[in-house]
């Protein structure tokens, strides 16, 4: 808990240190500030280290406390996995495999390109230049509160009106559109601190200085209604009567890394990919129509197929897996559900075969976890269908239902849509005769064609097998990991930037421990320290939900994130739910993590009854600052039934919320190869993430962002700060960072490795022409519109580069010639 004592107390730049990173790859040095020296430096050796709550990785994982379930490439190392996998899993080797295959196989997009790995492809992100923008479809109106002023500080913008803004910006005479070509000097892409337009209840971005309130995101498949599946097809069927679009949307966020996520407690950066995996959607718990698997129980006494519900722990991974494959903008024809992609890469043409795994793709013989099913001829696998895959890879009563001439229907199901993707909400199900007709007179009708166990399961299947593989994407040899384990050294430059990470920096306060972010599972204790008391800049003591922060990158407006409902209206955040609840705003139909809030300090008993023992007490949160040793601290609630922890039954004395606009802390690890920065891609290299914490955020002002920001994101100005060993700070901050790079990720080595990929990087790559693949790639490579990602094996490849380093060089005219980019404007 020694961490828990100052993480929000020593806030101040969740970012900062990612910021820079890049500073050495952008333009060093930054505009010279009067030298100010440091204190001596606490931090000398790896037990030094430790007392800050750092580690390796690998230390981390091979602890007898380590939470989760061994990995299979290294099974000494055990990482945040469900304890139950073997009600599901038979073979975890198989399990790996098909979960691989899967991720990198671009025949589950609609179109027959998309795959998961298209906007995770370099160290688990996207750093494509061209079709990536899109305007601001999560803006909402100024207003807060929903009409009752004593509850303003906890609905916040939560029932805000929508105000999506529809149209590009120009700035500096250049106006972004579908398929525009991202240059240098379009980050970052606010330019102006706390300078905005209002327009009545709308926030507007302010052009003439540089402002704009645009996405960098992903683009997707090529949009389209779904009309079916043709078995043996790479390409879903367009619905009669439509015709698909012209241009490949684009996500309206950044894509998150996934190398590294199997530590995070929930996924995605607004958290709404939920720890409990109910085997169909990304939403968990906020489900409440609970959806049911199929389990064959032939030879049972109940016998025959049975259903069942499904709230796998520690899952988080499988929840986000089941997102983007419906998304309408990232892989999915609209009105696609998760059996129809069962159907698609399972069923057989009459007298044909079903897909090949990884049909149109090469995979090297040394890869590391798919190089024994390599095929040494060609593309793909020698196992020649999905289905025995899955076969090798789950328990049998999953998928052995035969069934005979009946099939499995949803006649009740409905897509919700929710920030990105569509939600399978299955519904009760029904079991028909596939082939019967019904007659009136010489009109047949055939009943809506059905599913088999295996293919209506797929989505249980998908999340388990693609969790599975993304949880062995560990980066666990760094420096800085071997400087930690005594097999390297540091240099005093690193050493230096190590101690302002913990230290001027305050970095650590918000990516701590080996994981490098606070949202982890170890950091929430798997949930259970979710909600968190912190006082705000005006004094008012407030909850937030922990490892999701506001930091003023843009108004928080803008999109609210973590603050927003789910697709049910209900509140994607532990702290909102719980005040909800508490002041009988809305029920919450489940378990709220973080309740009840723990390690607080007890003070004044009171015997109210007057039979001489106290039945009452307050309870006070208590926070140090490590670096300055100062105390903070408040009075949370009156523990009404004296059992020292805050609860729905206690008297709660807060009465504000951090909620809106906070975002997922994303890990520090392999940072430089990681760009665009933020959540709406803001940044193009770490030195602008920088422009953000040296002025204590764009948007700190009142009453835009302040009252939703943590109130240690202050005014860092570490530039011109002089270490005790004559190091200037954010160059040694810098080469520090750089120590949390994992060559392997860098290289692409094992267990980084992976297939061949086409990855589309022009918005008007059309749809797959499934009778000559070879022939649409050449011929699409050739026009600029698709770009070969070559397989790698275990040995790895070329090495990664810096998301700025891929931009087209500067053209804009403007711009000042000595920095070549305009200057920051820093306002009052």
């Amino acid at each position: 808990m020694l961490m828990k004592s100052i993480n929000r107390s020593m806030f101040t730049a969740w970012l900062l240190v990612p910021v820079i990173a890049g500073l050495l790859m952008t333009g060093w040095p930054p505009p010279a500030r009067a030298q100010v020296a440091l204190p001596t430096f606490p931090i000398q050796t790896p037990d030094d280290a430790k007392t800050w709550g750092l580690d390796s990785l690998g230390n981390m994982m091979r602890s007898s406390t380590a939470i989760g379930q061994p990995l299979v490439l290294n099974p000494e190392f055990k990482v945040p996995l469900p304890g139950n996998l073997r009600s599901f899993v038979k073979d975890r080797q198989a399990a790996l495999r098909l979960g691989k295959a899967l991720f990198w196989e671009m025949q589950v997009g609609s179109d027959g390109i998309q795959s998961c790995a298209t906007c995770h492809f370099q160290a688990g992100g996207d750093i494509r230049s061209k079709n990536q923008v899109a305007t601001q479809g999560n803006r909402r109106l100024e207003k807060r509160g929903n009409g009752d002023a004593s509850l303003d500080e906890i609905l916040g913008y939560f029932f805000a009106p929508a105000d999506p803004d529809t149209v590009f910006e120009t700035v500096f005479g250049i106006t972004w559109a579908p398929n525009y070509q991202l240059v240098a000097e379009d980050f970052p892409l606010v330019n102006a601190q706390n300078l905005y337009l209002r327009s009545g209840d709308s926030i507007l971005p302010d052009t003439a200085n540089g402002n704009r309130d645009d996405v960098v995101g992903s683009m997707g498949v090529m949009p389209a209604t779904f009309g079916g599946i043709t078995p043996g097809s790479p390409v879903d069927i367009i619905k009669t009567g439509t015709s698909p679009g012209t241009m490949r949307p684009t996500t309206g966020r950044n894509a998150p890394p996934s190398v590294q996520a199997v530590f995070n407690y929930l996924q995605f950066w607004d958290g709404r990919a939920d720890s409990k995996f109910n085997g169909f959607n990304p939403i968990g718990r906020h489900d409440t129509s609970k959806p049911k698997y199929f389990v064959n129980l032939r030879g049972t006494r109940a016998g025959g197929l049975q259903t069942r519900t499904l709230n796998l722990e520690l899952a988080s991974l499988a929840s986000q897996a089941t997102g983007p494959p419906l998304s309408d903008v990232e892989m999915s024809y609209a009105g696609r559900t998760w059996p129809d992609i069962g159907k698609k890469l399972l069923r057989a043409p009459q007298g044909g075969a079903p897909l090949r795994p990884l049909a149109y793709q090469t995979v090297s013989p040394s890869d590391s976890v798919l190089g024994p099913i390599a095929n040494p001829t060609g593309p793909g696998l020698t196992i020649d269908n999905y289905a025995d895959m899955i076969k090798a890879a789950f328990r049998d009563d999953l998928w052995n239902w035969e069934g005979g001439r009946q099939a499995i229907t949803f006649p009740q199901a409905k897509l919700v849509r929710g920030p990105l993707e569509m939600n399978f909400i299955p519904g009760d199900h029904q079991i028909v005769d596939d082939n019967l007709m019904n007659t009136r007179g010489a009109k047949k009708t055939p009943l809506p064609a059905g599913y088999t166990q295996m293919e209506a399961n797929f989505s249980l299947f998908w999340g388990i097998a693609v969790m599975l593989y993304e949880a062995e994407l560990v980066s666990h040899k760094s420096k800085f990991d071997q400087w930690m384990e005594g097999t390297a050294s540091l240099t005093l430059e690193e050493l230096d930037g190590l101690n302002v990470f913990v230290n001027q920096g305050k970095c650590i306060a918000c990516h701590g421990g080996p994981e490098f972010t606070n949202a982890s599972v170890r950091g929430t204790q798997q949930g259970k320290e979710n909600i968190e008391p912190i006082r705000r800049k005006d004094g008012t003591p407030s909850f937030y939900t922990n490892g999701f922060y506001n930091v003023g990158v843009e108004p928080t407006v803008n999109d609210i994130s973590h603050g927003a409902p789910d697709p049910f209206g209900r509140p994607w955040g532990s702290a909102r739910q719980f005040l909800f609840q508490k002041n009988g705003i809305m029920k919450i139909p489940f378990t709220i993590d973080g309740l009840p809030i723990r390690h607080l300090e007890a003070r004044n008993p009171v015997d109210t009854n007057g039979d001489g023992t106290p039945d009452q007490q307050e309870l006070w949160k208590v926070l140090v600052d490590l670096v300055t040793g100062a105390k903070d601290e408040f009075l949370v609630c009156i523990d009404l039934n004296m059992n020292g922890v805050c609860d729905l039954s206690d008297d709660i004395k807060i009465k504000a919320l951090d909620q809106d606009g906070s975002c997922k802390a994303s890990h520090l690890r392999n940072v430089e190869l990681n760009g665009p920065y933020f959540h709406n891609g803001d940044a193009a290299s770490l030195q602008q993430v920088l422009q953000n914490y040296d002025v204590g955020g764009k948007f700190n002002h009142k009453p835009l962002n302040q009252v939703d920001m943590l109130p240690d994101v202050t005014e860092l100005n570490l530039a011109g700060v002089i270490t005790p060993n004559g190091n200037p700070a954010e160059p040694a901050l810098v080469a520090f960072l750089l120590t949390l790079t994992d060559q392997r990720v860098k290289t692409e080595a094992a267990p980084f490795d992976h297939p061949q990929l086409f990855i589309p990087v022009d918005g008007t790559t059309p749809i797959l022409t499934p009778a000559d693949p070879a022939g649409f790639f050449a011929t699409q490579i050739a026009a600029g519109n698709i770009k070969e990602l070559p397989a790698t094996g275990a040995g790895g490849g070329v090495e990664l580069q810096p998301f700025i380093s891929y931009l087209a060089p500067f053209t804009y005219t403007n711009y000042d010639e000595n920095t070549g980019k305009p200057p920051f404007i820093e306002t009052p």
